[in-house]
């Protein structure tokens, strides 16, 4: 006999408790993946970019989406380019003597945290490149190995060019 049928024949000996406990085993399986994926890390970076130097500055807003505390251990911001396949790395907008990496922030579950940026540790979001330079934050989480990057400005050159053609139609 084949491996079919030998599965079939097992499947039909098969005893009321040994039909329950297949159901309870596999329905077990099935919450213990719902609740691994519900209590993994959601964090979500938005910004808000100012020429303003001694103002408002430049803006990071980190937004724990999860239920349990997110500790950033260290931050960056980082201009990449843009190559066939992924990005590489071009230069660093934040020096690490300005900000200090040794001091955790900790994101309380469903909250935020701002990373203001005047001053002293202000920085330009003008890209070189031809438009195919973006802006990053590389943050680092406790408890994870690789650092997490977050693409926060990117124009590719149509985009800017068709940018261009619309003000200049709108003078």
């Amino acid at each position: 006999m084949d491996m079919l049928h030998l599965l079939a024949d097992a499947f039909l000996q098969m005893e009321f408790k040994d039909y329950m406990a297949l159901w309870g085993a596999g329905l077990s399986t099935l919450l213990a993946i719902k609740e691994a994926f519900k209590s993994r890390q959601k964090l979500e970076v938005g910004s808000y970019f100012t020429g303003d130097v001694d103002g408002a500055g430049n803006k990071f807003f980190l937004r724990n989406h999860s239920n349990k505390p997110i500790i950033v251990t260290r931050y960056n911001v980082l201009v990449c380019r843009k190559k066939l396949i992924g990005w590489a790395f071009v230069d660093s907008r934040v020096d690490d003597d300005i900000h200090d990496n040794f001091i955790d922030i900790v994101i309380a579950p469903c909250s935020s945290v701002t990373l203001q940026f005047n001053g002293d540790k202000y920085f330009s979001t003008k890209l070189d490149g031809e438009g195919n330079d973006a802006l990053f934050l590389e943050i680092y989480i406790s408890g994870r190995r690789n650092s997490k990057l977050f693409k926060v400005v990117y124009k590719s050159r149509a985009r800017r060019i068709r940018e261009k053609k619309e003000f200049r139609g709108k003078s």
